[in-house]
């Protein structure tokens, strides 16, 4: 499998796990801006539940497997060269 299909598989499950885990949320997210910047607040609080939430999971965990794999064929391609 070539590298950048590794690349995109990741950040395809890592969207995919954020969405699940937005579909299954139960509970409040607060955002509240300020000027100057440092003073803007960002407050979650609530759960996932379900089969959305073992799905976010699971594509978050899909997600750091491609990643690994394609960094490691990455490197393995750089220094195989020399």
């Amino acid at each position: 499998m070539r590298t950048i299909i590794l690349y995109i598989l990741a950040v395809v499950c890592v969207v995919a796990a954020f969405v699940c885990l937005a579909i299954g949320w139960h509970g409040n997210a607060n955002v509240s801006l300020a000027v100057p910047l440092a003073g803007t607040t960002v407050t979650f609080s609530g759960a996932a539940t379900g089969i959305w939430a073992f799905a976010g999971i699971c594509g978050g965990i899909l997600a750091i497997i491609f990643l690994v794999w394609a960094v490691i064929r990455t490197l393995v391609a750089r220094f195989s060269r020399t």
